[in-house]
C-alpha cells in the first residue's frame, strides 16, 4: 500500500526546514517571575533535538526591529511574542511622548504588516504569533485580521485562529513553558490554542505541511533541501584550484560574455545532478496523491 500523500508531506517539509526565527524581548529574561519570561535556553534546546536551527532575537528598542528585516529573508517560519515592550525614540515633549504610547501589539502589526507587504503573492510564508495573552486570542486575530481587511485574497477562520492566503498562514497559539498550571487548559474553546515549548517543532512542521500539502510544493520542498544539504559539494567542486583555467578560457574566446553563460550552465547542471540524486520517488508520490484526491464513484447515467 502506498505511504499516505499527508506523511509524504511531512517527511519532506521536515527535511527542507532548517531555521526558525524567534522574535521576542523577553527571549533572555533572567527574572524567573517575570510574566513574559521566554527561555530561550529552552527553545534552543527543543529545536535542536528535531535537527533544526533556531535563531532567537530579542529587540530592545524600535531601531532595533530594522534588523528584522534580514532576519525574515533566511528564516523558514517566523515566530512573533505578541506585546513587544520596546524603548522608543526620544521625544521633544511630553504631549509627543503621550502620543507614542504603544497599544498592545502594535509592533508586531508592523512586523507581520511588512512580511505580508514583500510576501505579496509570490513567497510563502509561515507566521505564528506566539503569546502570553491567551484570554486575548480572539481579540487579536481580529487584530490581524484588520492588516488584511482590504486584501480579498485573504481569510480567516476565527474559531482556529488563523488568516491564511494562497502564500501566507499566520496562526494564534498561546505560549507556554509546560511549567506550572495553566489557568487556559480548562477553557475548552482554547486548550487546543496552547502549545508548550517541547511541542512547538512538530506542530509547526506539521502546520506548514498542512498547508503546502501539494504533489509540485513537495518537489520544490525536496529539491531546495538536496541544494541546502549539499552546498558544500558544490563549493567543493568549484575551487579557486580551478580559477586559472577559466580565465585562460575567458581571455582566449571572442565574446567574453560566452564564459560566464558556460560557467552559469555548468552550475546549473551540477544543481540539477543534486535535485536527480535527491532520493526520492516522484512516482510514489503520484500514486499517493492519486489515492488521496481522486476516489472512485460509480455515476447512473
Amino acid at each position: 500500500m502506498a505511504q499516505a500523500f499527508s506523511e509524504i508531506t511531512k517527511e519532506v517539509v521536515n527535511r527542507f526546514m532548517q531555521n526558525v526565527l524567534f522574535v521576542d524581548d523577553n527571549a533572555y529574561q533572567t527574572d524567573k517571575n517575570e510574566k513574559n519570561a521566554f527561555d530561550a535556553s529552552q527553545i534552543s534546546s527543543v529545536f535542536a533535538k528535531d535537527g533544526k536551527l533556531c535563531t532567537i532575537f530579542a529587540p530592545h528598542s524600535e531601531n532595533d526591529l530594522s534588523y528584522c528585516t534580514s532576519l525574515f529573508a533566511k528564516s523558514d517560519v517566523i515566530v512573533l511574542d505578541w506585546f513587544l515592550k520596546l524603548e522608543t525614540d526620544l521625544v521633544e515633549n511630553e504631549e509627543a511622548d503621550e502620543e507614542d504610547d504603544e497599544p498592545r501589539g502594535k509592533y508586531t502589526k508592523d512586523l507581520i504588516r511588512e512580511i505580508i507587504d514583500d510576501a505579496k503573492d509570490e513567497k510563502l510564508r509561515l507566521i505564528v504569533v506566539y503569546t502570553e495573552d491567551g484570554t486575548k486570542l480572539y481579540d487579536i486575530i481580529k487584530e490581524i485580521q484588520s492588516i488584511v481587511s482590504d486584501n480579498s485574497n485573504y481569510k480567516t477562520k476565527e474559531e482556529d485562529f488563523r488568516v491564511f492566503s494562497s502564500n501566507v498562514l499566520i496562526l494564534v497559539r498561546i505560549k507556554s513553558s509546560g511549567v506550572g498550571d495553566n489557568p487556559l487548559k480548562y477553557n475548552k474553546d482554547l486548550q487546543s490554542k496552547i502549545v508548550e515549548y517541547e511541542n512547538l517543532p512538530t506542530f509547526i512542521s506539521e502546520e506548514f505541511a498542512n498547508f503546502v500539502n501539494g504533489l509540485l510544493p513537495n518537489y520544490a520542498l525536496a529539491a531546495i533541501s538536496s541544494i541546502r544539504n549539499n552546498t558544500s559539494n558544490i563549493l567543493g567542486v568549484f575551487s579557486k584550484d580551478i580559477d586559472p583555467a577559466f580565465i585562460g578560457h575567458f581571455v582566449s574566446i571572442p565574446d567574453c560574455n560566452d564564459a560566464q553563460s558556460m560557467l552559469s550552465k555548468i552550475i546549473g547542471t551540477s544543481v540539477t545532478n543534486l535535485i536527480d540524486t535527491g532520493g526520492f520517488n516522484i512516482e510514489n508520490w503520484i500514486e499517493s496523491w492519486i489515492d488521496k484526491n481522486i476516489k472512485d464513484c460509480q455515476v447512473t447515467i
